[in-house]
């Protein structure tokens, strides 16, 4: 089963992605924020074959999340979700972060996901 951890600090906007990702057949790990989501990184014992966060979250953001759980997670793949243009970070060997630009239809999410895990 595809992992994916999802950093949002909307609580409404969470919810609703966690029930569309789940309805796809994921297995979806939630965090409030980036630092709960090294949390959750640091103690899931199995794979996170992609991180879903919003780029702009209090505490930590999820650029810099993404930076961080790529040094820790080098295979996990990171979709930024963003209001605007941002500078995403590479991931290991240069393999960039894919950006999806809010506000988005519920479909282009999982279109989105499918595309990143690809």
């Amino acid at each position: 089963m595809t992992t994916i951890l999802l950093a949002e600090d909307e609580p409404a906007l969470r919810a609703v992605m966690i029930e569309m990702l789940a309805d796809e057949g994921y297995l979806v790990l939630e965090a409030e924020d980036g630092v709960h989501a090294l949390e959750v990184a640091e103690t899931h014992r199995g794979s996170i074959d992609l991180l879903v966060t919003d780029a702009g979250m209090p505490r930590l953001g999820g650029c810099e999340l993404a930076a961080r759980l790529m040094a820790l997670r080098p295979e996990t793949r990171v979709v930024l979700v963003s209001g605007g243009a941002i500078d995403a970070p590479d991931g290991p060997g240069g393999r960039p972060c894919r950006v999806l630009v809010k506000p988005f239809r519920p479909d282009a999410l999982v279109d989105f996901i499918r595309a990143a895990l690809a």
